[in-house]
């Protein structure tokens, strides 16, 4: 497991995750397979970020929207997460 930060047109292999949006160094949105756990995902962005604070959230506890993960638009096989540093 992986996450990637793309390139326009770049292509992603469907096990691995990547990086769609940031903002700084504190949030970031991360678009990975079903198959992927919450423990999955923040174990991986903390591993290629070399930043241990990452956590996973459900945005709609924050009263930011709908509830995270939530569905890819572009692939029904992957998911949305919202993560957030320093929690």
């Amino acid at each position: 497991m992986s996450i990637h930060h793309l390139d326009v047109g770049q292509e992603i292999a469907a096990d691995e995750a990547f990086v769609f949006a940031s903002l700084g160094n504190w949030t970031c949105s991360v678009c990975a397979p079903l198959s992927w756990s919450a423990e999955d995902v923040e174990a991986v962005i903390r591993h290629d970020l070399r930043q241990d604070d990452w956590k996973a959230i459900d945005k709609s506890e924050l009263g930011m929207g709908a509830p995270t993960p939530n569905p890819c638009r572009q692939d029904s096989r992957r998911q949305h997460w919202l993560m957030l540093r320093g929690l």
